[in-house]
């Protein structure tokens, strides 16, 4: 196996050396204190076979994490293990999926500098990823975490390695060990046009990882309130909550955007939810001192005499963030709804009474 990954690494290495690649620094910004020289084609030299073995795979540890094909293909052709996992049970396909290097010249740029010459000399993470799976790293391998190369890939966002995995024969139903899908991670990072991609590639919209959280629930964490409208628009569902009761609209409380907040209660998000410990999309707005989705949710009603596990209610936690303004605008929503509910207590009590006067004289027929 070894030597037919030397005869696959040494072809590449031979055709890539047709363009120039610097000798200043390495490819991850890191000093070269490994003994090993930067190179177009440079080898580590020492006497020690296994001092050798441990500075290859070093280098393409880091060749893996930089992105740079050209140090990943020496490292490999000079014995460095695609099989080998580092602390935390990663590959180095894992590190290249993930790695945000182009490798290839910006065309916006206004200055092209050495240093990015350089970097595009070298070669970028696809193709270090694609040199990789050439030689026949495991697509499927999974890190500590149970992260696969494509879980990698889409947590930073690097769409175009994304779009080779998947075609390389990825599994876009893949699961971290925590049940997150590659939707999931791409959301996390903001990626909306990969989220976009993802969707349009049949990923499932609705899937729960293990606290019951969809995509739709990270978008909302992380305040991307376009990405919130579309995922609503793909028929995500807004009232969904999570195992501990969290909801979206609760994660927009946090965030205190009031836009996807309004989205999500036009797709039926219900204002008044609360967590399993009686904490209510109010409270979290307050305790973050958005008063601007604190001022929202009184207009739309949302009950405020909730109270939490904690013996907390809406206006105490205003009092306590120093929100006097708000603490007015609770007390006089709270006396409000309990004259509303005394209101339908007594019309309730009155119906009832009528109920039974009526039973009465149809009994006595």
């Amino acid at each position: 196996m070894q030597s037919s990954l030397k005869r696959v690494s040494t072809r590449i290495l031979i055709h890539e050396d047709d363009s120039p690649c610097s000798s200043e620094g390495s490819a991850s910004g890191d000093d070269d204190r490994s003994g090993s020289k930067n190179f177009s084609g440079g080898t580590n030299r020492t006497n020690d076979p296994q001092e050798a073995k441990r500075k290859n795979q070093e280098m393409l540890v880091k060749a893996a994490r930089a992105g740079d094909f050209k140090k990943a293909v020496t490292a490999v052709s000079e014995g460095a293990d695609i099989f080998a996992k580092n602390l935390r049970g990663q590959t180095p396909l894992m590190l290249a999926a993930g790695s945000k290097n182009e490798g290839l010249l910006d065309p916006k740029a206004t200055k092209v500098t050495p240093e990015s010459e350089r970097k595009a000399s070298v070669g970028g993470s696809r193709d270090t990823v694609k040199f990789l799976l050439d030689a026949k790293a495991d697509l499927e391998a999974k890190d500590d975490l149970g992260w696969n190369a494509l879980h990698h890939a889409c947590r930073n966002n690097r769409q175009e390695t994304v779009d080779y995995l998947l075609n390389k024969g990825a599994s876009i139903k893949t699961l971290t060990m925590e049940g997150e899908t590659i939707l999931m991670l791409a959301a996390m990072d903001s990626a909306d046009d990969l989220v976009l991609y993802l969707l349009k590639q049949k990923a499932n919209l609705d899937k729960k990882n293990e606290d019951g959280w969809t995509c739709l629930f990270f978008a909302c964490k992380e305040n991307r309130g376009t990405l919130v409208k579309t995922l609503l628009e793909k028929k995500a569902n807004a009232k969904d909550k999570a195992k501990d009761g969290t909801t979206p609209l609760m994660l927009s409380a946090s965030t205190g955007n009031v836009r996807s907040a309004k989205l999500l209660h036009k797709k039926g998000a219900n204002l008044n939810a609360t967590t399993a410990r009686g904490v209510t999309a109010l409270m979290i707005a307050l305790q973050n001192s958005h008063q601007d989705f604190a001022e929202w949710l009184l207009e739309e009603n949302a009950s405020v005499a909730e109270e939490s596990q904690d013996g907390l209610m809406a206006i105490d936690i205003a009092i306590m963030q120093g929100m006097t303004l708000m603490k007015n605008a609770l007390d006089m929503k709270l006396r409000q709804q309990t004259e509303e509910v005394m209101n339908d207590q007594e019309l309730a009590l009155e119906k009832a009474k009528r109920a039974r006067a009526l039973a009465d004289r149809l009994s006595q027929k």
